[in-house]
């Protein structure tokens, strides 16, 4: 059985004027992010593939990730996708 695991980029920063893809996280962020990845690599089934937007935001919370387990083949982005393309390519 396949699960999946919906995880939202952490805290991100609205005080830079910045293109929104371009938003970075908070150093709040960058903390809880990386207590998730922890609590995540306590899982049995640590994901074996992580799917994340281009968005700054996003690629930093997923780089924690990557970092904490050890493992930089998981990553595979997407951007603007539908929800139908993506879970049939699980």
């Amino acid at each position: 059985m396949k699960i999946l695991f919906l995880v939202r980029h952490a805290k991100s920063s609205w005080e830079l004027p910045v293109e929104d893809k371009e938003r970075p996280l908070k150093s709040r962020g960058l903390k809880d992010a990386q207590i998730v990845a922890k609590r995540f690599l306590e899982l049995e089934n640590f994901p074996k593939k992580i799917y994340t937007s281009p968005a700054k935001r996003a690629l930093e919370t997923c780089k924690i990730f990557m970092n904490l387990s050890k493992n930089e083949d998981l990553l595979s982005m997407i951007y603007m996708i539908s929800t139908v393309i993506l879970l049939l390519n699980f």
